[in-house]
């Protein structure tokens, strides 16, 4: 389009434009003529108050007409940020004029300003019509509410939201009856469900204040080192566990190593819907196109939607594996293998909406590895990987997850000017608005590609400004002759034409030159024959901006083939499409439109997120494969506008998550083209100061399991207090450790409140073994530290056995030196002592230096020197008992009793792992009483650094042992005795 040359389109175009200009003229005068009879009648009653008449009857005063739709005007631009290149001010638009205050009597006082009445079904037939637009003499309680009137999960929150504000007596929001009034199919059945739930404690819900303006964060998703912590994935050996091999051949092999440590597993093409668990091994098939990973992808999740149903209602395992490079696709990405990343988000997506399921996305890499070594590399990260969601396992034996972190300032490039871009979604949403700062920063040449084509719109329907009196407007004229669905879909295609003509004039207006073309990005041929056009007129094509997008928000048991098929085809195929399609040109940029939910997974959003998955895995191939592109992958955070209606909206506020604002979304989008960097993806999401991190990925807590038998811990037959094994504390402190590696793999374990509530009998070590679970929830009282971790160990018996609190790394060591008044030390016959009743494999004491009231000293060894089995160890439980042991020595010296350990305030490890060699132990007294004895250990190593500190350690007094002094004249107790003779330091 030229300004020499103009079209019939624009023609029309301008004509419309005039047309509108009028009606508004007119609109105004109305309006005019209508407030000042306004004010005249407000003048009046102003003045019967005051000389206290009763007011005058009200006139009838017309109805307003609504102002018919105008083009959507370009948004002003917001303040300039550092990296946006020629942004522009706007001034701000004029105030209405302000009304001087009236002196009015203050009115009486009541109650509430707003009225409540009873849940009914008038009403919700009431709030579904203004919501919808349907006339509500065209409806009925027995409708269904997704077949009959369209209404899909989005639009029911939107609905329940508006009746909570004019009903009384529904369910808190969150609770487990309004979870059952949303998943009701018609309006009987939710007047069913509220007289049901009206006997339930009503629970009143606070009010929010107002919300600061949201700002726009940068974030960067890279890969980190995690070594496995050693525990396993909760519930492998609950269940038969069903094998998809998928094509890759590693089928056998996995069940293989599964059955060797008892987890029963058999291969199937596809898991019932009732198994226990599921490992799709589809994502490691060889794989030859983009097609052919899309059919991948589609069969895995045809797969969770067969196990959806018993996965969220009684959970289970749940596992997806592909081979993406080991790192999902940020490092060496194979250009074949990344269009399967989407594997990773359909287990993330999972995560949220089965939060009983212990699930996990494993990103495996091949290399030149064989079969049976893949499958052991697999099985292994099952059994002790614990519950880290996202997994890579390089080829070199690498382990990794996935990390966001703030990267660092870039350098601002200069955007170039006039370029040539083809942008699918480019007509309407966000993209639009993105486009419209874009264009007046590089005056570029567009081909916009919709699948909107601009049709005439009925002229009755030019006053109808939104969708539900659209709806109403097209309901009134057709009466019942069409289905009301069908009328909200035509609602929404005019209202999308509407959108498409608005954002062409004003692209136009801000300095674009603009073509659109009314085709599916998918449309191979088509798009070939419109971007062949686009060279002729303006040269090579420079740029390719993918951001057509659609939702078909279901959780994954409802989804549906079609459904999954339309959104994952219109990302995924749709870029493939114009990637090949400009395979011959010179592009300097391509920038795609992602999103969170392929981070961090969405309920309903399977397909989305594995589609935006996808896209950003192909941007990093991309930039690899182009060196000299600009390639960026945006995930998006929910915007204020696009795809995200006032339904959306209300559903991510009452989960507390922030909007992105038109304008600064627009302008951070312009920012981000001319910003440089190494990142080829980049987050960008709206935050408060108050928020904290709300989008995260997998369940918020931590379930792992432990497994122990004489074949794996058989040094526990030396843990024996009465004759029977027992789980010693430093075995419990180590899983905890391991938990929370899990959970924070870069971080110090730090433990507080750590206590023994129920010790752990193994008489079954020999025969079997025992299972035991470690469970952390998230705490939510105020002021802790929102990523602690209330932790507890279970065995399968249900009480809990051992808990404490991980927590952050809150403090350096301390300062320690030798306790005072030190004895003689003992080298002989530590373990004759009555108090210590430790076999070979926990005598880790070498040497007590001395012991007193105020504390002892002593030498001690760790798991190495001992000879227990490689880790991995978190802490080194060996060297840790051995701490305890000269506590208990030290008690024994300052009470004369025999003691155990039964809890500690804090267990601070600073450097992790295994000790390299022998440790100085220092125990400090704080405490001695008569039936407990408190003191604080510290282990340091050969350097003199501290290793792990042990604070405010509680030891209990035994009564099966009898006390030193009452004995004081026997030989038996040899550190008794030696203890007799101690001298002063």
């Amino acid at each position: 389009m030229t300004e020499s040359d103009p079209t019939a389109q624009w023609l029309a175009a301008v004509q419309e434009m005039q047309r509108q200009t009028a009606e508004a003229h007119m609109h105004f005068q109305r309006v005019l003529a209508d407030s000042h009879q306004a004010f005249l009648q407000l003048a009046e009653n102003t003045f019967a108050a005051f000389t206290g008449q009763p007011p005058p009857l009200p006139q009838q005063v017309p109805a307003l007409v609504p102002m018919p739709p105008a083009p959507v005007p370009m948004p002003p631009a917001p303040v300039a940020m550092p990296l946006a290149p020629q942004s522009q001010t706007v001034p701000p638009p004029l105030s209405e004029p302000v009304v001087p205050p009236q002196h009015l009597p203050d009115p009486a006082p009541t109650e509430s300003a707003v009225t409540t009445e009873p849940v009914s079904l008038a009403l919700l037939l009431a709030v579904v019509a203004d919501k919808t637009g349907y006339p509500v003499d065209m409806l009925n309680g027995g409708m269904d509410l997704e077949t009959d009137l369209g209404i899909d999960s989005i639009k029911k929150v939107e609905i329940f939201a508006a009746v909570r504000q004019r009903a009384e007596g529904l369910p808190p929001t969150d609770s487990p009856q309004m979870a059952q009034l949303f998943e009701a199919r018609t309006l009987d059945e939710v007047m069913r469900g509220a007289i049901d739930s009206s006997a339930a404690p009503a629970v009143a819900e606070t009010p929010g204040g107002q919300s600061p303006p949201a700002l726009v964060r940068r974030t960067a998703v890279s890969p980190i080192a995690a070594p496995a912590c050693g525990l396993a994935l909760a519930g492998l050996a609950n269940g038969p566990i069903t094998v998809v091999d998928g094509g890759s051949g590693l089928g056998p092999g996995v069940i293989a190593r599964l059955d060797a440590h008892g987890i029963a597993a058999t291969v199937g093409d596809r898991p019932e819907r009732d198994a226990w668990g599921a490992i799709l091994l589809g994502g490691l098939a060889p794989v030859s196109d983009p097609d052919q990973a899309g059919s991948v992808s589609r069969a895995a999740f045809q797969a969770a939607r067969m196990v959806a149903a018993s996965m969220e209602d009684r959970g289970g395992v749940f596992v997806t594996v592909q081979d993406t490079g080991g790192c999902f696709g940020l490092k060496d990405p194979d250009p074949r293998r990344v269009w399967l990343g989407g594997l990773a988000a359909l287990t993330r997506t999972a995560a949220k909406e089965w939060p009983l399921a212990a699930v996990k996305a494993i990103d495996c890499q091949r290399g030149e590895r064989g079969n049976a070594e893949v499958a052991a590399a697999i099985v292994d990260e099952l059994l002790t990987g614990g519950c880290t969601l996202d997994v890579g396992l390089r080829a070199d034996g690498t382990r990794w997850t996935l990390a966001d972190s703030v990267p660092a300032p870039a350098p601002a490039l200069e955007l170039p000017c006039a370029p040539v871009l083809v942008v699918s979604g480019g007509a309407r949403g966000v993209t639009a608005a993105g486009l419209l700062s874009l264009a007046s920063a590089c005056q570029p040449r567009l081909l916009l590609i919709g699948r909107t084509a601009l049709a005439d719109e009925p002229e009755f329907l030019a006053a109808a400004r939104d969708q539900p009196a659209l709806t109403r407007m097209l309901a009134e004229r057709s009466g019942s002759h069409e289905a009301l669905a069908d009328l909200a879909t035509q609602a929404r295609a005019i209202l999308a034409q509407r959108e498409v003509r608005a954002t062409l004039v004003d692209l136009e207006r801000a300095g674009a030159t603009v073509r659109y073309a009314a085709l599916d990005v998918t449309d191979r041929e088509g798009l070939r024959r419109e971007l062949a056009v686009v060279r002729q007129e303006w040269g090579p094509i420079t740029g390719l901006i993918h951001g057509a997008g659609v939702i078909a928000d279901k959780r994954i048991a409802d989804k549906t083939d079609d459904q999954f098929d339309r959104v994952y085809a219109t990302k995924v195929a749709g870029l493939s499409a114009l990637l090949d399609a400009t395979e011959s040109d010179p592009l300097e940029l391509l920038c795609v439109f992602s999103s969170v939910a392929a981070r961090y997974g969405n309920p309903g959003q399977c397909d989305y997120a594995m589609a935006n998955e996808v896209l950003n895995q192909v941007a990093w191939a991309e930039r690899q494969r182009r060196p000299s592109c600009r390639v960026r992958a945006i995930g998006w955070g929910p915007w204020e506008a696009g795809m995200v209606t006032a339904s959306h909206a209300a559903y991510f506020t009452s989960l507390g998550v922030p909007l992105i604002p038109l304008a600064a979304g627009a302008q951070a989008f312009v920012a981000e083209l001319g910003t440089d960097g190494d990142a080829a993806s980049v987050l960008l999401t709206a935050v408060r100061e108050r928020d904290g991190d709300i989008l995260a990925t997998g369940p918020s807590g931590v379930v792992v399991e432990a497994t122990v038998s004489a074949r794996t811990h058989g040094f526990l037959t030396d843990h024996a207090p009465a004759g029977v094994p027992v789980l010693p504390l430093a075995m419990a402190m180590e899983w905890f450790a391991a938990a929370g590696r899990a959970r924070h793999p870069d971080r110090s374990t730090f433990l507080s409140d750590i206590r023994v509530l129920n010790r752990i009998e193994l008489p079954d070590l020999a025969d079997g073994g025992h299972r035991f679970t470690i469970e952390g929830i998230e705490g939510t009282e105020a002021g802790r530290d929102p990523a602690a971790l209330d932790l507890r160990l279970t065995s399968s018996a249900g009480p809990a056995h051992y808990r404490a609190r991980l927590i952050a790394p809150n403090a350096p060591p301390q300062r320690w030196t030798t306790p005072e008044a030190m004895g003689e030390p003992v080298t002989e016959s530590i373990y004759e002592s009555a108090v210590l009743f430790h076999g070979p494999d926990f005598r880790v004491l070498r040497r007590v230096e001395g012991l007193s009231r105020h504390g002892a000293e002593a030498r001690l060894v760790g798991v190495r020197a001992i000879g227990w089995p490689d880790g991995p160890w978190w802490t080194d439980p060996a060297a840790i008992d051995g701490a305890l042991q000269a506590a208990v020595l030290w008690a024994r010296q300052a009470t004369g009793d025999a003691t155990l350990p039964m809890g500690m305030d804090a267990l601070r490890v600073h450097r992790p792992g295994p000790a390299p060699g022998t440790l100085r132990c220092l125990v400090r007294a704080t405490s001695v009483a008569a039936d407990q004895s408190r003191c604080d250990i510290a282990l340091l190593d050969e350097d003199g650094e501290i290793r792990t500190e042990l604070l405010g350690v509680s030891l209990i007094r035994r009564p099966d042992v009898e006390s030193a002094f009452a004995a004081r004249g026997s030989d038996a107790d040899a550190v008794a005795a030696t203890a007799a003779s101690a001298r002063p330091a």
